[in-house]
């Protein structure tokens, strides 16, 4: 009972933060691969394949060797809640809860040995179950593995503390099967807080063995880290086939090549929250660690500074003697506060745009694909964080307060987390997953989505596979038969009847009067084997699909294809069977009185533990009010609007109704500021869906002149990130765009210009119920003169010609970007010759250089661009001629052959 009113807590903390996810499992194209990852495990389960490398239903039906490249553990804790026989989305819901309450008690278990007080260590685990970035990665990706890694992330670092306290054969077990599970779990966030753990145990063991000599402390940092390296030999089974066969498939396309788009902002990452809109298509949330943790986190950091600063000062003054100098955190072990403060500014600084030359000489670090991926263990780093500043608070406790303060406290930091990451758990209503999915499910969900492999982009593709084969060849099969033959239509002289079909295993019966090839809907990869009558035969691989194709002799004969391990896979199993064995070996330590034995542990934290009548009260208490907020989100927050919640779709600027072709309507907009040349245009357009929207059609504005010459354009693929094709009837778009004007565009007055397309064509404007124009002006807009440029002669800047190959009477189109020159340009006139290859003239056309902004217009030293269209003379033989523009004061600019 006491452990129970202890924890109970930590489990509603958890659960409070957890319940936005449990009621609503998130759709999203990564949650949705993650889902149906499930069903074809759970599917492979039933049939005594408990660890399926290779998904037989995958591929649309060919295969895919998902489980031998992607870390496996997360999707068998769904499976854990089938032995309840629920449904596989309740499993996959109940599952992303359960990760909420492992991440949770790790945070619990890691300060409370840290020598924590009670109050302090919820702060910390209600820090990181109200993390912003939990929720982003959640609710707002989907990105399921990723989650549970960094669930057990605190029981990774957790047990790499206690191992170097005691040394004791528990945490020694306890340390190495966790960080195996990170390894299983999620290998990208292992592979960012791998070399954090080194460094944590490194760090530790100087703390805890310092009386024994830098060597004997070097050896005990050694036998620390062997532990490490034995963690990751258990996981052999997984990462010997992913080092060994990662060149069999496509695995390069997960490498993001360009970084810059990747990194968080500062102004981002401590931004205060804005409200949820529930009627907005794609609200926009924030990489953005949660205010009240940084103050806190801030507040410790800051009184150590003043204390540290103090101490100097004294110490320099020689006021202060060595022995008399008190720690300002009595509870709190200096050093790993340190550490934990510098681990966290090191992860918030490799998030951000500056650390990019690391990202760019360290190519393994290109693997981690997003660099704000990083700010998921920052966000444990500051939950520790904040834990320290509430223990600072506590330990600084003034003589009139008493125990009813420090719930005070403990409920002050638990409602201002909860508030501040309110809006990231709010979110649009998601579509539900089937409740009884079935393989031919996975193949839909393929075909529907474009994702193969239930994959985002193909990774797992063999590479023998040069064109992808069709949908149609395997989904009817799977449509009538859950366990289908794979084997492809044979010739008519060739007699086959199907033995056999498994899950990843055909035989099939063969008669035919001459030699003749058969070939199956599977993609072949290491592992497949074939035998004929009993006897290996060669595979053939088939092109351009890759399958598997054998060639047969004349007769009856028994075929039969079926995979087997491949020597990697063998390897890497049997490596972790002798590290689980070695594992295993280990004696369960010593337990004093149900608690961990810790060498230099509190003895006030000890103390404190002992007053367990005062324990049990303040558990209770908290308890009571973390329920009181489970009823107040379900009775009040998520019922009515509040200021976390709230549509501003009547509020839109500038309410209009403009129908595109009967499919989405333009409902409001904004019109940018006035900017200088060169500069952006920043603006808005509201849209909303006219239902049956057909297609997924895109948006461009263009900045046009009054001649209809273009000077800059933003397009959205995706207005508010959402294909129109999937816009719900009741919710609107925020199209926000940034149109880059063009360096040099001649100051005055210009258009905006809407219009809507989408690979075949563009959306007229309906007026009256019949068809207009397809550009919309959406109003003017003033550019102001750019930048003074430094000093020179009038010149040629640059060019650009749109056809180099051209037909006499058109148009030849080109842009010129003119400076202006130091001296008053005057009349400055310009025309267009054509050379021949004999080096004379054959024809001469007059041009204006800048349209009605005439030189006589220009600035000293100002960049002037303009499209020119200068018809090609009828005639003109033809040939091959050189294209030069000579103004009258004699300068000559050469544009090269055409």
């Amino acid at each position: 009972m006491r452990r129970l009113l202890e924890h109970l807590p930590v489990l509603l903390i958890s659960l409070l933060a957890a319940y936005p996810l449990v009621v609503g499992v998130p759709d999203f194209v990564d949650s949705a691969n993650h889902f149906y990852r499930i069903v074809a495990l759970d599917w492979h389960i039933q049939h005594f394949d408990f660890y399926p490398r290779w998904f037989a239903e995958a591929h649309y039906g060919f295969g895919a060797p998902v489980f031998n490249f992607y870390a496996p553990l997360s999707y068998y804790f769904a499976i854990l809640f089938r032995l309840f026989g629920l449904s596989l989305p309740i499993c996959y819901a109940l599952s992303y809860g359960l990760a909420f309450v492992i991440g949770g008690f790790g945070i619990y278990f890691w300060t409370r040995d840290l020598g924590y007080d009670y109050e302090a260590r919820l702060i910390g685990v209600a820090a990181f179950c109200s993390a912003p970035y939990l929720y982003m990665n959640t609710i707002h990706r989907g990105a399921y593995p990723e989650t549970w890694g960094l669930a057990i992330v605190p029981w990774v670092f957790w047990s790499a503390m206690m191992m170097t306290r005691t040394s004791s054969r528990s945490s020694r077990l306890i340390f190495t099967l966790s960080y195996a599970a990170l390894i299983l779990t999620h290998n990208l966030v292992a592979f960012i807080v791998t070399p954090l753990i080194i460094i944590y145990i490194a760090v530790n063991t100087v703390i805890n063995n310092t009386q024994y000599g830098i060597r004997n402390t070097l050896k005990l940092f050694t036998v620390h880290c062997s532990f490490v390296i034995l963690g990751i030999a258990l996981t052999s089974f997984y990462i010997l086939p992913v080092a060994l066969e990662a060149n069999n498939v496509l695995l390069t396309r997960t490498i993001v090549q360009d970084f810059f788009y990747s990194f968080s902002s500062f102004n981002e990452l401590f931004a205060l929250p804005i409200h949820y809109d529930p009627y907005r298509l794609s609200n926009p949330i924030g990489r953005t660690y949660s205010s009240p943790q940084v103050v806190l986190g801030l507040l410790v950091i800051g009184y150590w500074l003043l204390v540290i600063s103090q101490w100097v000062r004294d110490r320099f003054n020689k006021q202060l003697q060595t022995s008399n100098f008190q720690s300002p955190i009595s509870n709190l072990q200096s050093p790993l506060f340190i550490l934990h403060s510098s681990l966290f500014i090191a992860l918030t600084f490799f998030s951000l745009q500056p650390s990019e030359p690391f990202w760019s000489s360290f190519p393994l670090a290109r693997f981690i694909q997003l660099p704000w991926r990083l700010l998921g263990p920052g966000a444990i780093f500051l939950a520790l964080l904040a834990a320290a500043g509430a223990q600072t608070i506590l330990n600084l406790r003034l003589p009139t307060w008493n125990r009813n303060w420090d719930f005070g406290i403990l409920g002050f930091c638990l409602l201002s987390f909860y508030l501040f990451v309110l809006p990231w758990t709010y979110h649009r209503p998601f579509d539900p997953f089937p409740t009884s999915p079935a393989p031919a499910d996975v193949i839909r969900h393929e075909i529907n989505t474009g994702l193969i492999g239930t994959t985002s982009n193909g990774e797992f593709v063999p590479r023998w596979v040069a064109d992808f084969p069709k949908a149609e060849v395997m989904l009817p099969r799977y449509e009538k038969d859950s366990m289908p033959s794979h084997l492809a239509p044979t010739p008519e002289e060739v007699k086959c009847q199907v033995s056999s079909a498994k899950l990843n295993e055909d035989e099939v019966k063969c008669e035919s009067q001459k030699d003749f090839t058969i070939s199956f809907y599977r993609f072949y990869f290491p592992g497949w084997t074939a035998t004929l009558d009993g006897k290996p035969i060669d595979i053939t691989i088939a092109q351009p699909n890759g399958n598997i194709s054998l060639n047969v002799p004349s007769g009856q004969h028994t075929i039969k294809i079926f995979l087997q391990p491949t020597a990697p896979q063998i390897a890497g199993t049997i490596l972790s069977l002798i590290s689980l064995i070695i594992i295993l070996a280990y004696r369960p330590s010593q337990i004093a009185n149900g608690k961990w034995h810790i060498a230099n542990g509190d003895t006030q934290h000890a103390i404190r533990d002992t007053q367990y009548a005062i324990r049990y009260t303040r558990s209770a208490i908290a308890s009571l009010f973390i329920v009181s907020l489970f009823i107040i989100r379900a009775a009040y927050l998520d019922r009515y609007e509040t200021v976390f919640n709230y549509t501003q779709l009547d509020k839109l600027p500038n309410p209009t109704s403009l129908n595109f072709g009967n499919q989405i309507e333009m409902i409001g907009y904004t019109i940018p500021q006035p900017v200088s040349s060169g500069d952006i245009l920043r603006f808005k357009l509201f849209w909303k869906p006219l239902p049956p929207v057909s297609d997924d059609y895109s948006v461009t504005v263009q900045l046009a002149d009054q001649f209809g010459n273009r000077f800059g354009q933003s397009d959205s693929q995706h207005p508010d990130l959402v294909p129109t094709s999937k816009w719900r009837p009741e919710q609107y778009a925020h199209d926000e765009h940034a149109l880059k004007t063009f360096i040099g565009t001649p100051p005055g007055e210009y258009r905006l210009l809407v219009s809507v397309y989408n690979k075949t064509k563009r959306l007229n404007v309906m007026r009256d119920g019949a068809t207009a124009e397809v550009e919309y002006e959406l109003g003017k807009v003033i550019i102001e003169r750019g930048a003074t440029q430094p000093k020179s002669d009038l010149r040629l800047v640059e060019y650009s010609l749109a056809s180099r190959d051209l037909t006499v009477g058109d148009a030849m189109l080109f842009t010129t970007l003119w400076h202006s020159g130091d001296t008053p340009t005057g009349n400055v006139a310009a025309t267009v010759s054509f050379t021949d290859s004999q080096n004379k003239q054959a024809a001469v056309k007059n041009f204006a250089l800048s349209g009605d902004y005439t030189p006589d217009k220009w600035n000293r030293n100002e960049l002037i661009v303009y499209p020119q269209a200068v018809i090609v003379p009828p005639d003109l033989a033809a040939g091959t001629y050189r294209v030069g523009i000579t103004l009258n004061n004699g300068a000559r600019f050469d544009l090269g052959e055409v």
